[in-house]
């Protein structure tokens, strides 16, 4: 089947694999752990804001984006 681009073959592909059952589950826990992780991640930037402003003379907002840059990285370390 020719494909436009690689990403209209990674969209079909999952389709091939699973039943229509299955799709809705793999789909449904996606979405719900796109919004979990929004929420924790407000959470985490919060804590950060909070506890850590003015450690080091450096301000909260300043720690959110370090640990987000070292997380980042951690998570993706063939990119730095």
């Amino acid at each position: 089947m020719p494909s436009s681009s690689p990403r209209d073959r990674a969209d079909h592909s999952p389709v091939t694999w699973y039943t229509p059952y299955e799709m809705g589950k793999r789909i449904g826990l996606y979405h719900s752990c796109q919004a979990i992780g929004g929420m924790f991640a407000g959470a985490l930037q919060t804590a950060f804001n909070t506890n850590l402003d003015g450690r080091y003379g450096i301000p909260g907002w300043r720690w959110t984006f370090i640990m987000n840059g070292w997380s980042a990285l951690v998570a993706c370390p063939d990119m730095s």
